[in-house]
């Protein structure tokens, strides 16, 4: 069996959540080419291409997160493993396959916390690589840092897919097409990048007081 993680129990979720992204795609995939299965399921052919690409960069990001891992010598913990894949599971599979950011009132804000924790721990993973040796509070302020990096890339790709493609990422026209004018559109992007602050701050303060438990 392929190794997706570094237990069994990530292998096992790394499985499922592969099998359950390919057959995502593959149905929504099929709704793209056939307009009629869309509108069967009350969505448009844009909803289903959005799930299409979401389910194909998660399928290939899998295996990538293992390379990484061994070529740049990252030795992620299981935990963080775990978290990866539970975050895709519940963005991709959950949220964008089974409707739940629509079926769920702020489910993507959820998302966007428990990805801005999870961001500052990969920071801080980093940080304690050999050689290092950085404070704890540079540590924290690095971590932190990258969170928001990587939050505030995620909203780029958002933009530019919503460019590219005529998809509603960010949030910025409502189910009836019409298009959001001045605060109102901007009120998706900007409460995603509040969140993702929030929640990297709250997690890097929280390794700090730990750590300082720790040393005292």
């Amino acid at each position: 069996m392929r190794r997706w993680g570094k237990s069994t129990a990530d292998e096992v979720i790394g499985s499922v959540l592969f099998f359950a992204l390919v057959s995502g795609a593959v149905f929504s995939l099929s709704c793209v080419i056939t307009p009629v299965s869309a509108l069967r399921f009350g969505k448009t052919q844009s909803d289903f291409l959005l799930m299409t690409v979401q389910s194909a960069l998660a399928v290939a990001g899998m295996p990538l997160i293992g390379v990484a891992d061994r070529k740049l010598r990252l030795d992620l913990s299981p935990l963080l493993y775990a978290l990866i894949y539970v975050f895709l599971f519940c963005a991709v599979f959950l949220g964008e396959i089974l409707s739940f950011y629509y079926l769920i009132p702020q489910w993507d804000t959820v998302l966007h916390f428990f990805s801005g924790v999870m961001l500052t721990l990969l920071g801080f993973h980093l940080t304690q690589k050999p050689g290092l040796g950085m404070p704890d509070y540079a540590a924290a302020l690095f971590a932190f840092c990258f969170s928001l990096s990587l939050g505030t890339l995620w909203e780029g790709y958002e933009y530019v897919m919503d460019g590219l493609m005529h998809m509603n990422m960010q949030k910025f026209r409502d189910d009836a097409l019409g298009l959001f004018v001045g605060r109102g559109a901007l009120k998706d992007t900007m409460q995603d990048l509040l969140v993702d602050t929030a929640a990297a701050f709250v997690t890097a303060l929280c390794r700090i007081c730990k750590r300082s438990k720790i040393d005292s």
